[in-house]
Parts: C-alpha cells; sequence; structure tokens
C-alpha cells in the first residue's frame, strides 16, 4: 500500500555551489533519497515559475513513497548549508492537511 509524502526544499540561490548548474548541498539529500528510495531524488522546479521575474531561491519538490521522516530530518539536519538562515524543509505526509517547516539548526 502506499503513503506518500510531499517535500519542498528552499534555499539560497546556488547555496554552496562553485558551478552555475551545482547544487551539492541539496545533492547530498538527493544521495540520501537515491539510495534509500529506488533512485527518486529531488526535481530543482525554481525556474518554472511563473512572473516577470526569477524567484529569489533555489526550489526543489520530491513525492516519496514510505519516506522515513525521521531519518530524512537527520540526513536534512546533517547538511552544512552554506546559508541556514535562508534554508527551509516543509514535508506534509499523506494524512497531514498542512506542511510541517522545519528550518536548519543555527
Amino acid at each position: 500500500m502506499s503513503h506518500v509524502t510531499d517535500i519542498i526544499l528552499t534555499t539560497a540561490i546556488s547555496d554552496g555551489c562553485i558551478g552555475e548548474t551545482s547544487h551539492p548541498n541539496a545533492d547530498k539529500l538527493n544521495e540520501y533519497l537515491s539510495k534509500n528510495y529506488g533512485g527518486w531524488k529531488l526535481v530543482k522546479v525554481d525556474s518554472k515559475a511563473g512572473g516577470g521575474k526569477v524567484m529569489q531561491c533555489d526550489l526543489f519538490l520530491a513525492a516519496i513513497n514510505h519516506l522515513n521522516i525521521p531519518d530524512f530530518l537527520d540526513a536534512f539536519h546533517k547538511v552544512e548549508w552554506e546559508s541556514p538562515e535562508c534554508t527551509q524543509l516543509m514535508l506534509k505526509d499523506e494524512h497531514d492537511e498542512v506542511f510541517t517547516v522545519y528550518q536548519v539548526k543555527i
């Protein structure tokens, strides 16, 4: 039986990256997801936003079946975010009405 958790991750623009296409801090979470959930990963979607301007953050989304939320939160908090004050993780488990927002412990 399916049990989906929706994930939204926002970070400072290019948090921790050296090149323009690299997102090593988000990739650390992708390594966790890929290893534990059949290759599924966060997808960067901020370029899909409407309006006449670009988003002022990087935005990643995923929907993961049977996510172990405590383990994923542990992986999130282990990342050394370049701009932790700009990083938010939002999770909505299948039976939740709203997202729960997590921030980096500074």
